[in-house]
Order: structure tokens, then sequence, then C-alpha cells
């Protein structure tokens, strides 16, 4: 059975709000860091809520494949989601997974996390513009305008959130938040335009799915509310420090929207396929989606390299670690 400590035990930077008890040894190995993963403590749920999904995503994504042919450019879209999807999954696993190992690789883990969360974005975005945009909206079609965009977005929520780790620390959920809610509200607004018709002209309505959209809708402001509120634990301390934790409740409701829009995107894109098909100005290709992706996927690990480099450096210190070293 291996120890569990107080945060009392450890230092403030490995702290999380409102809980109490659970908390693993710090400057672990990594041999620990895996036996951890089976034991019980503050963060396994966190683990396992990410790290599951992942694996059920993939095995999804392999089903799927026996009836759509991820070779047609058509489809290209759809993988960027899926790409997006399963990177935050797997990378928030695998940061909860080694937050222990080290302040170091905690630093390093989460700005990687905070970087999966952000090609999902950016993948959700590929795929709402290629496959929920409206009709005969003329804006859509400078899809070169809309890709750098969703680049910058996805890339400055990378950068942001990775700051948060180390200024302004009484408002990170808040600008963590904010962060990923640019995104999500850009890659979600060529639905909005196609919803809009859809009441003002009753066309391209999809009643099929349309519940789905504004399912996903409502469970992206649960999560959102879950992420920065910090309940249930604000209000009853120590409580729910092993199970149903604040940022438990963000992972299920998070891997919830996810699963939702895999449900229905492959469903819309089917549907809309004549459409879609016959738009000879915006049309996805290899260089407008999975390329643009790419590009940030690289783009992103190399702001976090470099953020990464003035940590180890010690340019940059956790907030909290200047508290630490004020104490002592």
């Amino acid at each position: 059975m291996m120890t569990l400590l107080t945060r009392e035990d450890i230092s403030r930077v490995f702290w999380e709000p409102y809980i109490i008890t659970g908390y693993r040894q710090t400057n672990t190995s990594f041999y620990q860091c895996i036996k951890y993963m089976f034991t019980l403590h503050n963060d396994w749920g966190n683990f396992w809520t990410h790290f599951i999904p992942f694996w059920a995503w993939l095995y999804w994504l392999y089903r799927l494949s026996y009836s759509i042919d991820f070779t047609d450019p058509f489809w290209y879209p759809l993988l960027a989601l899926w790409a997006g999807g399963c990177a935050y999954a797997f990378c928030s696993s695998m940061a909860h997974g080694f937050a222990c190992k080290s302040l170091f690789t905690r630093q390093v883990c989460f700005m990687i996390d905070y970087h999966g969360i952000s090609l999902y974005g950016f993948g959700g975005g590929v795929a709402y513009y290629f496959y929920e945009r409206p009709s005969d909206v003329r804006f859509f079609e400078y899809t070169r305008m809309f890709m750098a965009l969703n680049i910058l977005i996805s890339l400055n929520a990378t950068f942001l959130c990775s700051l948060s780790r180390f200024y302004l620390e009484k408002y990170r959920y808040l600008l963590r938040a904010g962060a990923f809610i640019l995104p999500y509200c850009f890659g979600c607004f060529p639905f909005f335009c196609r919803f809009t018709v859809c009441v003002l002209s009753g066309k391209e309505c999809l009643p099929e799915t349309l519940h789905l959209h504004f399912f996903a809708f409502f469970i992206s402001h649960v999560m959102a509310g879950f992420f920065v509120s910090k309940l249930p634990e604000r209000f009853f301390p120590g409580k729910f420090d092993y199970f149903f934790q604040s940022h438990q409740l963000f992972h299920i409701t998070a891997v919830m929207l996810t699963s939702v829009q895999f449900l229905m995107m492959p469903h819309d894109a089917m549907v809309r396929l004549p459409f879609l098909s016959q738009d000879l100005v915006v049309v996805p290709t290899f260089y407008n989606t999975l390329a643009p992706f790419l590009f940030v996927f690289v783009a992103g690990f190399m702001i976090v390299g470099v953020l990464g480099y003035l940590v180890y450096r010690g340019v940059l210190v956790s907030n909290k670690g200047h508290d630490d070293k004020k104490s002592k």
C-alpha cells in the first residue's frame, strides 16, 4: 500500500483548491507514478476518466472506418476532430498520471495537457467549418482566413493557459476557461449561422441532430461551470477528495461533449453530402485540414518546449513556489 499525504505534507505548488487529503508523494520515480495509477488517491479519477475514453474513441474510430472511407479528403475534417479529441484525452490522463513525479514534470505535463485541448478545439473548428456551415453565406468561402484565425486562436490558448501556471494565480481558472471558450465559440460559429438560417427560412435545419447540437452546447456550459466554480468541494473541503470533485465532473462532462460531437458530426456530414459535394469553392483537402492540424501540433509543442526550458532555467516559477520560498 503506497502512502498518501495531506496537503500540509507537500509543497503548495502541488495543492489543488479545497482538496485536503489523498495526495501522492512528490518527486517520485516513473515506476512509482505507474503504480499510483492503480492506487486510489485524489487524482486517480482524473487519470481514468480520460484514459479509458481515449482507448474507447480509438476503437470507435476503428469501427467507423468500416462504413467511412477515411482516404477520401471529404472525411479529413472528421479525422482532425477525432485526432484532437484523442489528443486531449491522452495528454490529460498522462498529465494527471505523472504530475507527482517532480515540479518540472508537473508543469510541463500540464502545459502539454493544455496543448491537447487546443488541438481538440482546432480540430472541432475544422469539422464545424466544413460540415456545419450554411450554404449561400459568402464569407465562409474564405477558407484560408478561417484556418489562419483557427490556428492563431488555438496556439493562443496553449500559450495563455501555460502562462497561467506562473502568473495571475488568483484568476488562473478563469483565464484558462476564457482561453478555451474562445476557440469553442469560434469553432461553433458556422453551426450557429446555419441555425440562424434554419430559424429564418426553415432550410438546413437537420432536425435529426439539432437536439444533439444543443445538448453539446448545454454540456459545454456545465463543464465550464465545474471547472471555474470548484463545486462541490468549494463548500465541503475535504469531503470530495477522492470522488465527485469538480475536476472529475469536468472530465466526465468533457467526455460527454466530445462523444456527442463524434456521434453527430458523421451524420451531419453524410446528410449534407449532396450540398457539400457541389461546393467547388470550399473543398476539404489535406492542405486545408490535416496540414494545418499538424502545424498546430508542432507549433504548440514548440511553445511548450520554450516555456519548459524557461521553467528548467528558473526563469518561470510558480507563484506558489515563491510563496513557499518566502515561508521558509
